[in-house]
């Protein structure tokens, strides 16, 4: 456990399940001085979306540090320096991921909540998670993602919400491994908890490799 001088607890738990080749999801927590930013992200199961998911999220976290947050702009700027950092425009892996970003107000914990593909913000009620953000999937086929982050496509359509944060419940950032398995308990997902908000620590599994602190 390491203390990093912010007033909520946050936990990290990612696992890679028994069948995958690979765990490609990320997170980064940034406790910048007006706000805290969350991000999650789910890449897909390739060796090589390791780097790119983790390259494509620590971008827009040191983008998100400016006062001017225009996600598509950062959305794309991250794309752009990802292409430049692969160095093969015409042979460009085709990579795709799911993100979720939350931006929250230090002060009021007024928060915004930027979601494009199917990870989930939720939070905690009568011990249970209620999502309130809704993933970009075909109803009924949870699997078919309609909307996502792509390197040779256009960026997909991103969902914006607000919320207010209170101070006596429980947050959730999770990947599809987590929502959609939360009822089966599937042992491939990642989560992204923001847990008692008076408390000053942040806290991550002794196995976490795929995780950011700024």
């Amino acid at each position: 456990m390491q203390n990093i001088g912010i007033i909520m607890k946050v936990i990290w738990r990612s696992y890679q399940g028994k069948d995958r080749k690979c765990n490609n999801d990320y997170g980064i927590f940034c406790n910048y001085s007006n706000c805290y930013i969350f991000i999650i992200g789910d890449a897909k199961e390739e060796i090589e979306s390791q780097n790119f998911i983790k390259y494509i999220l620590e971008v827009i976290a040191k983008e998100l540090y400016s006062e001017n947050r225009n996600i598509l702009s950062i959305l794309q700027h991250a794309k752009e320096s990802y292409v430049r950092e692969v160095g093969m425009p015409n042979k460009l892996p085709n990579q795709m991921a799911s993100l979720h970003i939350l931006i929250v107000n230090k002060e009021n914990f007024q928060t915004q909540s930027f979601n494009l593909g199917d990870c989930r913000f939720g939070h905690k009620t009568n011990n249970e998670w209620k999502w309130l953000t809704e993933p970009h999937v075909v109803s009924g086929l949870e699997h078919y993602v309609t909307q996502s982050f792509r390197t040779k496509k256009s960026i997909g359509e991103i969902c914006k919400q607000e919320f207010i944060l209170d101070k006596t419940e429980s947050y959730c950032l999770g990947s599809d491994g987590y929502w959609k398995e939360n009822m089966n308990q599937s042992d491939d997902h990642s989560q992204l908890l923001i847990l008692e908000l008076d408390v000053e620590t942040l806290e991550t599994s002794n196995t976490t490799i795929n995780f950011s602190i700024f």
